[in-house]
């Protein structure tokens, strides 16, 4: 007579024994899957309470190319001086991996401090990623705009089956603080 407990194991086991390797390995998703219309995501852009704009754009290829590898806001507001930022893996969830936290950012420095797109032992990332920005101004009075998003980092070898980028606005497309959809992606080595 078997017992509860037996029958449990016994199920237990045979559920190991016919997974196979293949099964127990979880695989990246497709490209178009992961990219699909830059992650499902937008850009974000405020107005300041002075009349400044902070553009955030929603993609990035960390590809080294020097166009669009670092992921940063884009501030006109002279009144806001430095902010904190920090990068978290996947959908907003803080108990995610945090993949990049930089304090103490200079506006006038941001795309040479902003994210690379990497993980912190250095391997590239690839996909959904959600950040929190809070900006200082010049009397060190914080502020958190609203400045909370999601954004996609592209691999540029995965670049040959993304299609749908059109809603895809990236760092150089910002002029001032905002964005400006008639400018090019300047994207040569990624998407051509």
């Amino acid at each position: 007579m078997l017992t509860q407990l037996s029958i449990v194991l016994m199920t237990t086991l045979l559920s190991y024994l016919s997974c196979t390797p293949d099964d127990a390995v979880k695989k990246d998703p497709a490209p178009m899957e992961v990219y699909k219309d830059c992650c499902g995501v937008q850009p974000v852009e405020w107005t300041t309470d002075r009349g400044g704009y902070i553009f955030m754009p929603n993609a990035f290829t960390p590809n080294g190319d020097g166009v669009n590898d670092v992921f940063y806001p884009i501030v006109n507001d002279e009144d806001f001086v430095y902010f904190n930022m920090v990068v978290f893996a996947g959908k907003w969830d803080t108990s995610g991996i945090k993949l990049f936290h930089q304090e103490i950012i200079n506006r006038k420095d941001s795309e040479r401090r902003g994210w690379n797109g990497t993980f912190p032992d250095g391997r590239p990332y690839k996909g959904l990623f959600t950040y929190l920005v809070t900006y200082f101004n010049h009397k060190g009075a914080e502020y958190t705009m609203g400045g909370q998003g999601e954004a996609c980092a592209i691999d540029c070898s995965d670049a040959g089956e993304f299609a749908e980028r059109q809603g895809c606005f990236y760092p150089v497309q910002a002029v001032n603080g905002k964005l400006d959809k008639s400018k090019g992606n300047q994207e040569e080595d990624c998407f051509n």
